[in-house]
């Protein structure tokens, strides 16, 4: 079909964060990308139209060079030639995104300019590794709930009711009286030796025995796998992941653009018969993992917890295949019900491997405001992923660090964390008896049932999707986060992450009478 008998629509900057919104039958949803909801977003084949783009978006610029593919960021991308003076034309696909939605790509070549000033086509200049990145998709589904009546059970965060206000209060004022001039300075690239030492203590708690050399300190979780990434993957190189898993992990890494080889977790873990299948068709194919990455404890965002016996065949995996695993752990210590199991590093130490890296955040213990995690490992992998913290940041402010290290040494650890079990675990417990009473079995709603952590996984009938369930929620002012994110590769739409530590009990049992009625619907 000509160009010039595709249909028209209109498009202008009109949605904080996105590049283009299409007025009319289409609303925009989650990515950076130009993405399309309602009744065209639902059919499976591709779609063609001419969009009239109005040229008002500040900074904005053209994007193409050939026959490259384009997504929308903060530029504009479009192929055509000028038609009007102030506006351009031209042909776009839509495909599925996995939000579920649409997002637009832009083939060929375009160029804007005014008079003899050619503006500069700023995507073109993007890194490979970064030009179709979009980002952290929770962040992009927590924009939508500014409505203060929404209930959200969406964000993955701690509850300020465990907060330790009077403790940071008085750490912080003996900290600026006694060491201001050091606070405000640079600090030591690897971390501050006093919380070093205090991390070396907290670890041997759980049977971990590191030494200096085996730390580095961390601006938090993300920043941990933010260098896991870096210093073990390369554009094509293969990570190994469960299915679900967690959606900061997969964001994180996405930036090197690996390719995600999951398999579906289960009850009591990662599924180790599938993970050896699928290891031994790596073999052949000479494309064996970078790395294993798992959460076993109270996992993000299913909540299940991966059984000593899948633990130790985990780690056989490991040695026979030559995969390093990737054991990241922000929950460990927020178990509310059985006995807690051997970290994998420790498990690993014991039998001597030198195969696992540990990855941890202060973020779900003592509060996420701080920004500060630590990554443990053999020598020569902390050594490097010193390095690049050093190229990227340079160091950890240490104001946070010093405020870690009372927590760890100075306030009551113990009573601490016993306040948070016994605080969240009457969350979780009145969760599950509203999902009970309003989830019967013949709704064909699961949900898993976490010995600690912060989350759970539930499941609705197949024939729904939760990316479209998500804005049908929002008008019943109860919000969660699509399933569909904690997937690599190959997302499963029927299912949803719920954070049940944030929200007041009484708001959870609302919120599941929300849920329930916006189900019902579907």
């Amino acid at each position: 079909m000509p160009a010039s008998n595709l249909p028209i629509r209109d498009a202008q900057r009109d949605v904080p964060g996105l590049a283009l919104a299409i007025r009319g039958t289409k609303r925009v949803i989650l990515g950076q990308s130009l993405a399309l909801h309602g009744k065209d977003a639902e059919k499976a084949k591709p779609s063609r139209m001419l969009l009239r783009v109005h040229w008002d978006v500040p900074g904005c610029s053209l994007a193409g060079r050939g026959t490259k593919r384009f997504t929308f960021g903060g530029s504009l991308a479009l192929l055509g030639n000028n038609d009007e003076k102030d506006m351009l034309t031209g042909t776009c696909q839509a495909r599925p995104s996995l939000s579920g939605a649409r997002r637009m790509l832009f083939r060929a070549r375009a160029w804007h300019s005014t008079g003899t000033t050619m503006k500069s086509s700023w995507p073109t200049r993007f890194a490979e590794n970064v030009r179709d990145y979009e980002g952290y998709p929770i962040g992009k589904t927590i924009q939508y709930l500014t409505d203060p009546e929404i209930i959200s059970l969406a964000g993955g965060l701690p509850s300020p009711e465990v907060f330790q206000r009077s403790q940071m209060r008085a750490a912080s004022i003996h900290a600026l009286d006694t060491n201001i001039d050091r606070i405000m300075q640079y600090s030591p690239i690897p971390g501050e030796a006093s919380l070093v030492n205090a991390v070396i203590g907290f670890l041997e708690r759980d049977s971990i025995r590191i030494g200096r050399e085996n730390i580095v300190i961390t601006s938090g979780g993300q920043s941990a796998l933010d260098l896991t990434g870096r210093l073990f993957l390369e554009p094509g190189d293969t990570v190994m992941v469960d299915r679900p898993t967690f959606a900061g992990a997969i964001v994180t890494f996405q930036m090197q653009r690996p390719r995600f080889i999951g398999i579906d977790i289960e009850a009591d873990g990662s599924d180790i018969v599938g993970m050896r299948r699928q290891l031994e068709q790596l073999t052949r194919e000479e494309n064996l993992p970078k790395f294993i990455y798992v959460v076993p404890d109270f996992q993000n965002p299913s909540g299940i917890t991966m059984s000593l016996a899948k633990r130790e065949a985990l780690l056989d995996l490991s040695y026979e295949f030559d995969v390093p695993i990737v054991e990241d752990s922000p929950y460990r210590d927020l178990r509310y019900r059985g006995e807690t199991i051997p970290a994998l590093y420790s498990l690993d130490q014991r039998r001597e491997g030198g195969h696992v890296i540990g990855l941890y955040t202060f973020s779900k213990l003592f509060c996420p405001g701080m920004r500060v995690g630590f990554n443990i490992g053999p020598a020569e992998v902390v050594t490097r992923m010193t390095h690049i913290k050093e190229g990227a940041i340079l160091n950890t402010p240490k104001w946070n660090q010093d405020m870690c290290t009372a927590f760890l040494t100075e306030w009551d650890l113990d009573e601490h964390l016993e306040n948070c079990r016994s605080y969240y675990r009457e969350k979780l417990d009145v969760f599950l008896r509203t999902m009970a009473e309003y989830f019967p079995p013949e709704t064909g709603v699961t949900w898993t049932v976490p010995e600690g952590g912060l989350f759970l996984w539930v499941s609705v009938p197949a024939h729904i999707d939760t990316a479209k369930l998500f804005f049908d929620a929002i008008e019943h002012k109860v919000a969660f986060v699509p399933g569909e994110q904690f997937y690599g590769e190959k997302p499963e739409h029927n299912h949803m992450r719920i954070n049940f530590s944030f929200v007041s009990k009484e708001d959870l049992a609302e919120a599941v009478r929300r849920l329930a009625n916006c189900v019902r619907k579907a």
